[in-house]
Order: structure tokens, then sequence, then C-alpha cells
């Protein structure tokens, strides 16, 4: 058998004359990074010697002679400042390239939580007024559970899943948003806040690690006479109940609008401990966007089929009337040309419910995803496929390599494995991104992890990764390896993967 193949690098991985593709941890644009264990690099066809500086308030502070056979990435010296802004520099005789950047502030703000303990999902509040012209504004923020922050009903960012997956006990990442254009003169922000990987029932435990919300950020706006505003999580804050009436990982969601709205109640300052980092991993996205087909089976159920198995979720631009239900169930594959997903395990009920209010908008979670291909329809009459669409969520890694031979089993094994790779790098490695599972086993991604680094550029992710092996070796397992990881507070068994 003689195959033709084809391997070429994507086209925004070719160079413009005189562009050296700055990067820091392998990121283009990084914004509020820790202030130490930052990783230089840039590409280049050029031969050098190349000299790379490091600048701050338009001063160099530090030189590096890059010659390109003696290294590949490189430091810069450290600990940087917090909350700074730096420039990075590339020259040559013939170009220079720089890349401003910015590191975090130092996350120093209390958490706060409800007064109220019964509260589900809760919704944390603060008004404030801003009279003076904006030059730069950041949110600094985490929460456990999960958080979704909006300033003036708009979303902060395009990151889901929100602070992430982790022994939250060994470290605790926060994110910093640009949030400089969602800013008028009366502002308004929420966090809503869901059960994730942290409170809600995971690997077949409730509250892994924790069983209250908890909010804490601090909101840095700069004005153009130099002055500053600090607008910190504290008891000024008020708190109100969302309208989920249920979220988890593996079950999904069930929202209902027609919860009225309820009253503002107090927060109260909690006292915790937590090793707070900067965020050093790449967020969850939405990616790809699917469009399914319309299915009717032998039962006459409406599935809708993506024609690919992915993860994420399904968003509905239709519309409900006041108090019409909505569910989505999802599954794998079809059993007998009808919906099935028993191989999803009794536990894992990964479905969505909306109940409608009348009011037109938007339908999708929060704070939960999904492993399918098909997704049964309940609750519509009939069923337009073009009110429905597929979002594709993965961490923001980058394609590094593609490959396209003549024959068309190997192209659809190479799609298979990108695909597995996009359906499974979820902040994690996952074995599985469907079941009640979802777990980062060490032996799965040692079988795949040749294959993920050459697919796109996943030094990032699985920095995160390694740090998350290290955690679990300190904390519980005395050296050794835990065969998942994060092991769910030494839930997972000694060794044997890796």
């Amino acid at each position: 058998i003689f195959i033709s193949i084809f391997c070429y690098q994507p086209k925004e991985a070719h160079l413009n004359p005189g562009s050296y593709n700055l990067r820091i941890n392998h990121l283009k644009n990084p914004l509020g990074i820790d202030a130490k264990g930052n990783l230089f690099s840039f590409l280049t066809e050029e031969k050098g010697p190349f000299k790379a500086s490091l600048l701050l308030d338009n001063k160099t502070i530090d030189t590096k002679e890059i010659k390109l056979n003696q290294t590949y990435s490189f430091f810069f010296k450290e600990p940087f400042e917090y909350n700074k802004r730096y420039k990075y520099m590339v020259e040559s005789s013939s170009s220079k390239s720089e890349l401003e950047f910015e590191t975090a502030l130092k996350l120093e703000a209390p958490f706060i939580k409800p007064k109220n303990k019964t509260i589900f999902c809760p919704i944390f509040v603060k008004d404030f007024n801003i009279t003076k012209e904006i030059k730069r504004a950041r949110l600094y923020i985490t929460g456990l559970g999960l958080y979704l922050a909006y300033i003036n009903n708009k979303k902060v960012g395009n990151a889901y899943l929100t602070p992430g997956y982790n022994d939250y006990d060994y470290y605790l990442r926060y994110q910093t948003y640009n949030i400089t254009d969602l800013l008028k003169e009366k502002n308004n922000i929420e966090v809503h806040m869901g059960e994730g990987w942290y409170k809600g029932r995971f690997h077949w435990f409730n509250n892994t690690f924790g069983d209250e919300y908890k909010l804490c950020l601090h909101i840095l706006i700069e004005f153009k006479d130099e002055s500053v505003l600090n607008i910190l999580s504290d008891e000024t804050w008020k708190v109100k109940t969302s309208k989920e009436v249920s979220n988890s990982i593996y079950d999904g969601e069930e929202i209902d609008f027609t919860i009225p709205e309820s009253p503002l109640e107090g927060v109260n300052i909690t006292e915790e401990n937590y090793t707070f980092i900067p965020d050093f991993g790449a967020p969850i996205i939405e990616h790809e966007i699917l469009n399914p087909e319309l299915y009717i089976s032998p039962k006459g159920e409406q599935i809708l089929d993506f024609k690919q198995n992915m993860v994420g979720f399904v968003r509905y631009k239709g519309y409900l009337k006041k108090g019409q239900s909505l569910t989505m169930r999802h599954g794998e594959v079809l059993q007998e040309e009808c919906f099935y997903n028993e191989n999803y395990r009794t536990s894992a009920n990964s479905s969505l419910k909306y109940i409608g209010d009348g009011e037109k908008r938007i339908y999708e979670p929060k704070f939960t995803f999904f492993g399918f291909r098909y997704v049964l329809i309940e609750g519509l009459e009939k069923v337009d496929p073009k009110e429905f669409e597929g979002v594709v969520l993965y961490t923001d890694l980058e394609n590094t390599i593609s490959c396209v031979t003549d024959n068309s089993k190997i192209n659809q094994l190479i799609h298979n494995a990108y695909w597995g790779q996009k359906g499974n790098f979820l902040d994690v490695p996952t074995d599985c991104p469907q079941r009640d599972e979802r777990l980062g086993w060490a032996g799965d991604t040692q079988v795949f992890v040749n294959t993920a680094c050459y697919n796109m550029d996943t030094y990032i992710f699985y920095k995160k990764y390694m740090n998350d092996i290290r955690g679990d070796q300190i904390l519980y397992f005395n050296g050794d390896i835990a065969a998942y990881s994060p092991s769910l507070k030494h839930q997972a068994m000694n060794g044997g993967a890796v």
C-alpha cells in the first residue's frame, strides 16, 4: 500500500518578514501573569544573533544575547513586580518586534459568602458610579465553586468554567480581565456562582472540597488624572438567589426563568487561607460551532444529530412561552435507531432543562458541559434545527500542524485524534468527557501526550497538569504519583497508571 502524506504548519504559523512572533509562556497576549516563572520565546527564520530586552517604564532592566543553536526559550531576571506593565523586545541587525504584557495585581481582598446558607447558586451584586475619565480598568477575581461575572449585563471575558479545576487546597487560581470598555457612569456588577468541581457532586463524592459559595475580587480603575478607585469584595456587597434550580458537572442544569426576582440579602466576610496564584493556564473557551440535522427515530423522538462527537453544550435561540419547558438529553450513540445514553451510567443525567418566561432570550448553560453527538429534544411540538447550535468547548490551545494523506481512512483517523484531544482537554486531560468520570487519568494522557504535542502547542496545558500531579505528590502520596490528578484529596489510587 502506497500512501502520500503532506504535513504542514497552519497559515498563521508562517512568519511575516521582520516579525518574531513573540510569546510569553507560549501566549500571544498575556494579561495578568505571575511575577515569576515566565518563559520567553520567539520564532524566526533568520540566523541572528538576537538581542532580547525587558523594559519597564521604557527603561531597559534586563538584556540577553540569543544564539539559536544554544536555546529555544529563556528567562529574564525575576521576580518581576506585581501590577506592572512591561515590554518584551527582540531585535537583530535588520528587524525588531515588541510585545507589551502585564503582571497581575497581588490579590489580597477578603472572601465573602451569603449570610443565608440556604441560597443555591447565589448572585453577588454591587452598584458603583464613575465620574472621571477612565485610563484603564481591571477585574481580578476568583470563586469557589465556579463563577461568571457580568458588568452592566455583559459577560466579562470569553472563558467558561472559571476559575478552573485543580486541588483548591493546594492552590487557587485567579483571573485578570480588561473591563475598561464595559464601564459607564453608573455600573452594576453581578457574579453568578455554580457548583462545579469544588462544591457539587463529583466522582461519586459530594462536596469534595467545600460546601459554601465564596467570592473574592478586586476591581482596579485607573483614571486619566492618575487617581485610582479600588472596589473589593467586602460587606458592602449584596447577594440574591439565582434562577438556577440545579446544576452539576455530571447532571447538567435546570433553569426556571419564571422564578421571581429575589430580594437582596447580606454577605459575611470569611477568613480563608488559600494559596492564590495568577492564572498560569489557558482558559476554556468557545471554539467551533456545529449545526445539527433533525432526525426522527422509530419511536417518533426528535433528535438533533451534530454529525460529530463533541464536547460543550447546545445553545437554543428559539422562543419559549411562559411556563413552557424545554429539555435536552445528551447521548453519543443511537440504540436500535433510537436515543440512548445508558452508557453514561446512572449517576450522569447529562440534561439541560429550561422553563421559559415568555421573554426573548438565548438559552445556554453556565456551569456544565457535555460529551455527545445526539441530543433528544423534549417540550417542543416541532423542532427547527436552525434554532440550535453546538458550542464546542476546550482549552484555548493553538494548532501547530496538519496532516493530509490520499487515504480517506487515515485522514479520518487523524481527524478522530484531533477531536479526541479537543474533547478531553478541558483544563485537565480527562479520560472521557461524557459519563460520570471525567478525571485526569495519568495513564491515559501518558499514552497520548506525544500526539497531543504534535497536534497543538500544549506547553501551558501540561505545565498546569504537571503542577496538579506535583501537588498530589506533596499533599497526599508521599512522592508517589496518583492514578489520576487532581486526586480529589486522595480518592485516587496510588500509582500504577504512570
